[in-house]
């Protein structure tokens, strides 16, 4: 985000906040969603082994509650496996509680917009505590006081039958604010 171009957008505009992130997984095993994949009845396939459980991730459950894969397909293995998403929402007020928000930052000198080493989202991030993740746009908005949001949608990567994970190693991401003109 360059603060800029916020302080230039109109204080009165609808917008769209976009946020554009991706989840890096380690040591994930997966499984690719197949042309059969609408087919399968998670209650006949078989438990997935202990060497591929992991601590996290989206496992394939039965009605039991236990983890399973397709037996058609190999269990494929990363050291670290990214999935990409995006999340967006409206608001009639974000852009101006963001704007004021901005201006009293730097009335107060934390953030100099004219400092050329001076990055918005790392200030966001390191001094305002708005990390990146799949709460951002709701982190964000808690910060400037924003309560209008209307999520719109959120969208993933689609093609995994199922993963599991040691751990969420790395979470990044960006926004951007797109005015809608009435």
């Amino acid at each position: 985000m360059d603060v800029n171009e916020i302080l230039k957008m109109n204080p009165d505009s609808k917008c769209k906040i976009i946020y554009e992130g991706s989840e890096e997984w380690k040591h994930c095993y997966h499984q690719f969603k197949n042309d059969n994949h609408k087919d399968l009845d998670v209650n006949s396939l078989p438990l997935l082994d202990d060497e591929y459980l992991g601590d996290t991730g989206e496992p394939l459950y039965n009605d039991d509650g236990n983890e399973v894969f397709d037996p058609t397909q190999e269990i494929e293995y990363e050291l670290y496996y990214p999935i990409d998403f995006e999340i967006s929402a409206e608001s009639k007020t974000f852009i101006s509680l963001l704007q004021n928000k901005i201006k009293e930052w730097i009335e107060s000198g934390e953030f100099d917009p004219e400092d050329e080493y001076a990055d918005f989202s790392e200030f966001l991030q390191e001094d305002i505590g708005v990390y990146n993740g799949r709460g951002y746009i709701d982190n964000l908005c808690d910060v400037i006081g924003c309560s209008d949001l209307e999520n719109l949608n959120e969208k993933e990567d689609e093609t995994l039958l199922w993963f599991t994970s040691s751990q969420l190693d790395e979470e990044n991401g960006e926004v951007s604010i797109q005015e809608i003109k009435s």
